[in-house]
């Protein structure tokens, strides 16, 4: 089998080759091995960034409550509270983000024994099929960055690629176009034509 592993499982993948036994998602390591592992050159540039956050970790995130509240004499009016947006993040150590840095560099360079993955690069034709479904992002919620790997999928799909992604919206998109993608519920691959 042939994987197309997006931005959020190439990261839970990258952290049970360093040791992490966190798993949130059925496909992890194990699977990986199992088959052929394909990135889009998106997603080498993006993972940097997703370490790059466990390695800042996380601040208080507070903002002013938007909500409207009932007031005591009946009326409507803004809350006058804060709220957290994000939990902080625990800052991991230097030592843990140098391991994943090197295992990352060790795979996308082909000399690691936990995993191999082979990167895709982004042309014209990706970029062409990206565009046309970006247009799906107005009714299923998925970012521009998904859109790339979409369209690395169709313009790779000599491969025979299964995307394997955690984001629903974004599996949804895949559904409808008829895009293969990995089914997290039973470990089996759909074709997703509709």
């Amino acid at each position: 089998m042939n994987y197309l592993i997006d931005t959020n499982v190439f990261f839970d993948v990258l952290r049970q080759g360093e040791g992490s036994t966190e798993d949130s998602f059925e496909f992890g390591l194990k699977e990986a091995q199992k088959g052929e592992c394909y990135i889009s050159y998106i997603t080498q540039i993006e993972i940097i960034s997703v370490i790059g956050k466990y390695a800042r970790g996380g601040t208080n995130d507070w903002q002013q409550c938007k909500r409207q509240i009932e007031l005591e004499d009946g009326n409507f009016g803004m809350c006058s509270n804060r709220c957290r947006v994000e939990a902080p993040r625990k800052k991991w150590p230097s030592k843990r983000i140098g391991a994943l840095r090197k295992l990352l560099k060790d795979i996308l360079a082909g000399e690691s024994d936990v995993l191999s993955v082979k990167v895709l690069d982004i042309n014209k034709n990706v970029l062409q099929e990206a565009s046309s479904f970006i247009e799906r992002a107005v009714r299923f919620r998925f970012g521009s960055l998904d859109a790339i790997i979409a369209g690395t999928a169709k313009s790779y799909k000599d491969l025979d690629l299964y995307v394997v992604t955690k984001d629903k919206g974004f599996r949804a998109a895949l559904f409808v176009t008829g895009i293969p993608l990995y089914k997290e519920d039973n470990k089996e691959t759909i074709n997703g034509m509709a």
